[in-house]
């Protein structure tokens, strides 16, 4: 059995009687109390095997007692189970003062087992906080050490009543407290520490977090900018190239944003990884063809080194993926003009290596140990031009946290390797499949045509320049404007709204509490939450309120307006479904938490270019007429449409993580068939074309 294994249960174990809430102190204590119980049960058992074997009897005096501490042992192990600890612990002491008094005077008397009460003052110390009991104990103990001999007289009266052994129980007693309000002072401050630790990293995430948000805002707003620019110069030939690289900058700066957040979310103690299965081999591939365009542009000669095996570990794709990006990005960065850099993936007796060499400007000794701390970097003319030193930090905790290790190797002016580390035991081998890709340039798309509205939206920002960009591009609609939550539910109450763009991060009223409250007061209109908050949580978590959709800023003006105009469809769609089908409202509120099962199913297994509905109904038992019943009522889509739509929303978010993902690597994640057709179906949907179609 894993040893891991065995420790889980032992845990388990010796843990029985505590829960999640226990504090760490107490949690200490149960363990000790229930190892004192498995122990006691050990050693009556052998005791009573022993004298069982030697006198060739099934039961005495003596084994009848043992039977009975046995019995009394597990009925106080029953108390602590269900909470009564102090109870217990009393119970406990004092049944081992008689079992110690039992064997001294009536089954082993003058065999100077008295000493076994030498016991009771660290056992008393360690289960007892009261003062007046642990003395009481103390002195019981001592009574029962010292008066069954004046009684008996089981020993010379001089030479077991010695003055020095009282003085070595009492001062043991004494000893052992000492220590352990030592401990127990020390264990407060510690506990001071920490909690005040934990409350600077909350505080410091909490400022990434409005540091981001500060930021995003103005990107978008700079996109926005841009966006403007080109309906007023529009024939010049060199707008696109501008445009181009101004929003290369932009997402530079998006990007580095993350890093910073996902580095300082990754500190916290609740933060978890979203583990699957991941082919490790195709995630190589991928980083290799993401980045082919880059290298050849500056010239570098950038090979990747394949095998006749597909490996497989449980992984989150997103955060792996950014890990492995980032240092083939510092490769990319520290490599002249001419250089060469490659990516391998290595497999040897014990571990599995993804190893990613350069022959760039290397790293000094002096710098190996400290690059992957946070900020920090080396000192030379490439990093003082720019850089955050954020990404080495945040690369080696991502790896650490998949079981992995980051080994370095590198020498100025020769180059350097980064070694990413897995244990081959955590590793899938099977043998690979090849794959023909057929690649296709589709032709640029047409501008798409806007549709006027009387209908009205209300948009909420804190922001005054936000929602005046906002107002701008819906100019074709009705808007309202509210800065929090609170003015926009007073906005409600006034007028009759079709549609809800709001910000995450709003004062008085954020927009979960604000999206909350429309829940339960049944609003029924389509959400957009618009926010800098890109974090999966939030995201998850808004959806869960039965958001419509979800847009980080920075954004493309035309998504906005394409994903407005399909949430305003759809929904009308499934109101006029579900009045045709005379579907009540709670039934659509009920299919709510099934609906977001089905959509965390087709994210899983739509990159298979044969995934249909009969798989859906087939995977949550239903017929195929009930599963159209079902998601037409919730989201006003026919199935065929909704998997479309998951497609295309997984796509989305495969950009957001990697904006260097190819065409073709993206719509074979996603479950299309031919690249042209993906191209045209994320356009219809989000107004852009899929970024780095090569």
């Amino acid at each position: 059995m894993n040893s891991s294994i065995i420790k889980n249960q032992y845990d388990k174990i010796v843990s029985l009687g505590s829960d999640s809430n226990t504090i760490k102190n107490e949690l200490k204590r149960i363990k000790l109390f229930n190892s004192f119980c498995y122990l006691w049960y050990t050693v009556a058992c052998l005791l009573i095997l022993g004298r069982m074997i030697k006198y060739q009897i099934l039961i005495d005096f003596d084994i009848t007692i043992h039977l009975i501490f046995i019995v009394i042992i597990f009925c106080t192990q029953i108390i602590h189970a269900y909470g009564y600890y102090k109870l217990s612990h009393s119970l406990f002491i004092i049944l081992l003062l008689i079992a110690i008094y039992s064997f001294c005077n009536y089954m082993v008397p003058g065999k100077m087992r008295e000493f076994y009460f030498l016991l009771i003052p660290p056992v008393t110390l360690i289960f007892i906080d009261n003062k007046f009991l642990k003395y009481i104990f103390v002195v019981l103990a001592f009574i029962c050490f010292s008066v069954p001999n004046l009684i008996y007289g089981y020993y010379d009266f001089w030479s077991f009543n010695d003055p020095t052994q009282s003085f070595l129980f009492f001062s043991i007693f004494i000893v052992v407290d000492y220590f352990k309000r030592t401990n127990k002072k020390n264990e407060d401050a510690l506990a001071i520490k920490t909690s005040e630790l934990e409350k600077i990293n909350k505080y410091q995430s909490q400022f990434f977090i409005n540091i981001s948000h500060e930021i995003r805002t103005p990107l978008t707003l700079i996109k926005g900018q841009i966006e403007e620019l080109k309906t007023f110069y529009a024939s010049e030939p060199q707008l696109e190239e501008i445009e181009q690289k101004l929003n290369r900058q932009v997402n530079q700066i998006k990007s580095m944003v993350d890093d910073v957040l996902d580095s300082a979310k990754m500190k916290s103690s609740d933060f978890e990884l979203n583990l699957k299965q991941i082919n490790l081999s195709e995630l190589i591939n991928s980083t290799y063809m993401s980045f082919e365009t880059n290298f050849k542009l500056k010239n570098i000669v950038f090979e990747l080194v394949t095998s006749d095996k597909n490996y497989k570990i449980q992984a989150d794709s997103n955060y792996l993926k950014r890990a492995i990006n980032n240092l083939v990005v510092n490769a990319l960065k520290y490599t002249d003009k001419g250089g060469k850099v490659s990516i391998e993936l290595i497999q040897n007796e014990n571990d599995l290596i993804i190893s990613i060499c350069d022959n760039g400007i290397g790293i000094g000794k002096e710098d190996i140990d400290k690059i992957c701390n946070q900020f920090y970097q080396v000192d030379n003319d490439i990093n003082r031009s720019g850089g955050s030193g954020i990404g080495l930090s945040f690369t080696k905790e991502i790896i650490e946290l998949h079981r992995g290790k980051l080994k370095i190797k590198s020498e100025p002016s020769k180059g350097s390797r980064f070694d990413i580390v897995f244990p081959i035991e955590d590793c899938v081998i099977i043998k690979k499949e090849t794959h023909k890709l057929v690649i296709k340039k589709e032709s640029s798309p047409t501008k798409i045509s806007k549709i006027k509205s009387a209908k009205k939206i209300l948009v909420v920002d804190d922001n005054r320049e936000m929602r005046q960009y906002l107002v701008n591009i819906l100019e074709e609609y009705n808007c309202l404007e509210a800065e929090h939550g609170l003015e926009a539910l007073e906005l409600l109450e006034q007028h009759k709204v079709d549609f809800v763009i709001t910000d995450y991060m709003m004062p008085k009223m954020d927009g979960h509490d604000f999206i909350k409250i429309l829940k339960e007061k049944k609003y029924q209109m389509p959400i957009l939450m618009l926010t800098a908050r890109s974090d999966k949580e939030s995201r998850l978590n808004s959806f869960r309120l039965g958001i419509d959709d979800y847009l980080n800023k920075p954004f493309d003006r035309d998504e906005l307006l394409i994903r407005v105009e399909n949430a305003l469809n759809n929904h009308l769609t499934r109101i006029n479904y579900i009045d045709k089908e005379e579907i009540t409202t709670e039934e659509v509120e009920k299919a709510q938490e099934w609906i977001e099962q089905v959509e965390q199913y087709i994210f899983q297994e739509c990159s298979s270019q044969n995934f249909k509905q009969i798989d859906i109904a087939k995977q949550f038992n239903i017929s195929e007429s009930s599963l159209y019943r079902k998601i037409k009522s919730s989201r006003g889509k026919t199935p065929n449409q909704f998997i479309t739509e998951m497609k295309l929303q997984k796509a989305r978010e495969i950009i957001e993580n990697d904006p260097e993902v190819s065409l073709k690597r993206l719509s074979l994640e996603v479950g299309f068939k031919h690249n042209h057709y993906f191209s045209k179906m994320y356009f219809k949907r989000f107004g852009n074309k899929p970024w780095n179609e090569d």
